[in-house]
């Protein structure tokens, strides 16, 4: 859904099926220019972000780099990549790479950061999950009180995350954090998916 579009009349009107088909082929080609706008934005935010990471030195700039990427091509409140280590098994939480959370929660967050290992196991093995509404009942399957408490204090209100692969190898997690709950449309996931293997591709050649 895109949105809504009004035709107002000084004076009662009475519509033919003519001018009704006119109406609906002027909309569905307004729609249609609104989608391909909206994707030459995406495309030209991820052209900016893939430019921005050729000037990153170092593997710490480079996570930190895929993290205020994913949020500006996503338009999102917060960005967080959690690397993996696929050779002993484990997230690394020094390694831990933001951008968007606010200074004044930072040493809260970087305190919290194991906590979300266990979601974090579960994102790689599904790929993928998505929090609609953090303030919800449905949030509990996937975050604990204190989480959603530090969550809303961040100003996020849904959460997507998605797993960082390239081929079968885990290389860590990237969560988005939104300032409006809402459904995750299909074009949101591709656009994420996108952003997800731009981001495996660039972590793999930081290591």
């Amino acid at each position: 859904r895109l949105g809504v579009m009004w035709f107002h009349y000084s004076e009662p009107h009475r519509f033919s099926s003519s001018e009704i088909d006119a109406y609906q082929f002027y909309v569905n080609q307004a729609a249609l220019a609104c989608a391909n706008a909206r994707e030459l934005q995406t495309l030209e935010r991820m052209r900016k972000a893939a430019v921005a990471l050729t000037t990153a030195e170092d593997e710490s700039e480079i996570l930190h780099q895929i993290a205020q990427n994913a949020r500006d091509v996503m338009q999102a409140k917060v960005a967080i990549v959690w690397p993996y280590d696929s050779t002993y098994g484990h997230f690394t939480p020094e390694r831990f790479a933001e951008y968007g959370i606010p200074e004044d929660l930072m040493g809260e967050f970087l305190r919290d950061v194991p906590r979300f290992e266990p979601l974090s196991r579960v994102l790689l093995k599904n790929g993928w999950i998505s929090v609609e509404e953090v303030n919800s009942q449905e949030a509990a399957c996937c975050l604990d009180e204190d989480q959603c408490s530090l969550l809303l204090k961040a100003g996020v209100r849904s959460v997507l995350g998605e797993a960082l692969r390239v081929g079968d190898e885990n290389l860590g997690v990237l969560y988005l954090g939104f300032e409006t709950p809402g459904v995750f449309r299909e074009r949101t996931l591709e656009t994420a998916r996108r952003i997800e293997q731009q981001a495996a591709l660039e972590g793999k050649d930081a290591r």
